[in-house]
């Protein structure tokens, strides 16, 4: 895979040399998940972020019984459910565990009883990108200026505000008024 190596800042913007290119812009956006610690720091910004591993479960489809989604329980539109809502720190382990794959069935069953009849087809674990109060970071570096880092958990939820406001302020320089409580200096205390 690509991996950026270096970031090079000069009069004429910004220069990302990875393992095999090199990449020219005037604005850079740091978007890349648990590696956003580590590159942000090419530009001078401190971001704080630790993994945390979710674990899901998906069964086989049927109809549609389930009309609404909770945390925990959903149906799909293709009639599969999904479950989980695991919260594990265990770093950088992807590994799903017999023991979360229990609790997380045994909730839903208990919840559900007519998931007990239904097989399970896949089940996997990732990795939520999660700051030390859970909420995002937007910030532009003030020793870099026009390097900014986006970063939070949740993208989608998010997205209205992410594709309207933080693309106002990148592109054109509207920050939004209430945008500092999302910089990292509130670690700082």
């Amino acid at each position: 895979g690509q991996y950026v190596k270096e970031i090079k800042y000069d009069f004429s913007g910004f220069r990302i040399l990875t393992n095999s290119e090199c990449f020219s812009c005037d604005k850079l956006v740091i978007a890349s998940g648990l590696a956003t610690t580590k590159i942000a720091a090419e530009v001078g910004i401190n971001v704080p972020l630790r993994p945390e591993r979710g674990q899901i479960l998906v069964t086989e489809c049927i109809e549609r019984i389930f009309p609404f989604a909770t945390s925990k329980i959903r149906q799909n539109l293709d009639g599969s459910f999904m479950l989980g809502d695991s919260n594990e720190d265990v770093g950088f382990n992807l590994e799903t565990t017999n023991e979360k794959i229990r609790e997380i069935a045994s909730h839903a069953i208990r919840v559900f009883p007519i998931l007990k009849t239904l097989q399970l087809i896949r089940s996997w674990a990732s990795l939520r990108i999660l700051t030390p109060d859970k909420n995002p970071i937007y910030v532009e570096s003030d020793e870099f200026p026009g390097a900014y880092v986006v970063t939070s958990h949740s993208g989608v939820s998010l997205a209205s505000l992410n594709s309207n406001f933080i693309v106002n302020w990148i592109l054109n320089g509207t920050k939004p008024l209430d945008l500092d409580i999302f910089h990292p200096r509130r670690f700082n205390v």
